[in-house]
């Protein structure tokens, strides 16, 4: 029964932390919203000298100074990019659509998905067989 519960809040854990935040343009500009909030993670997309973009890197610590970004890689590297050499500077927020839809879908299948595995445990819901009489 331990299993089971922690089955199923595994599912719920995995489920909620994919569906209910992605990364998106902020509705301010990113300085203000970095200022809003900090400890705030940032993706950027470097452009090279031709202005092609390149990998998509995830900045930590950010902050802004005159005409560039700063912050740290995954690994607590410091970098520093100039800003008109960045693509859209993305936040990691709330989905309201992707949390709506684990709300409705997402729960019920979990929990519906635990108690199969309750009655495939136990062997069904009862132990004597049903019959229909007339």
């Amino acid at each position: 029964m331990p299993r089971l519960r922690a089955l199923v809040l595994l599912g719920l854990f995995l489920v909620n932390h994919v569906a209910c935040t992605s990364w998106q343009l902020p509705k301010v500009t990113p300085q203000h919203y970095v200022e809003q909030r900090p400890g705030t993670k940032v993706r950027i997309t470097p452009k090279d000298e031709l202005g092609k973009p390149q990998r998509t890197v995830v900045l930590r610590e950010v902050y802004f100074a005159r005409d560039s970004v700063f912050g740290r890689d995954p690994k607590g590297q410091p970098l520093a990019y100039s800003l008109p050499q960045v693509a859209p500077i993305e936040v990691h927020g709330a989905n309201r659509g992707r949390t709506t839809l684990l709300l409705v879908v997402g729960v019920p299948l979990t929990v519906l998905g635990g108690l199969v595995i309750l009655f495939a445990a136990t062997g069904g819901c009862c132990s004597t067989s049903w019959s229909i009489t007339w």
